[in-house]
């Protein structure tokens, strides 16, 4: 049986965000301007992005502080 892949949550999916931003040329960002921004659940994410990665300026969220959970 396979298992079903879960995505990344919370810092996990912010710091692998923040990774492609400044190593993928792709993403055509510049490295030393990445910012934050969320709503809800997002904003959480964002808040725990900008405290987990120097490289991240603090930006704007509204949000709550319930954790992801996988119950």
């Amino acid at each position: 049986m396979a298992m079903a892949m879960t995505p990344p949550c919370g810092p996990t999916a912010g710091a692998a965000a923040v990774a492609w931003l400044k190593t993928d040329p792709a993403s055509g960002a510049d490295a030393s301007k990445i910012g934050v921004i969320g709503v809800s659940y997002g904003g959480w994410v964002a808040l725990q992005t900008a405290a987990a990665q120097a490289a991240v300026t603090p930006g704007i969220t509204s949000t709550g502080t319930r954790p992801c959970s996988r119950t």
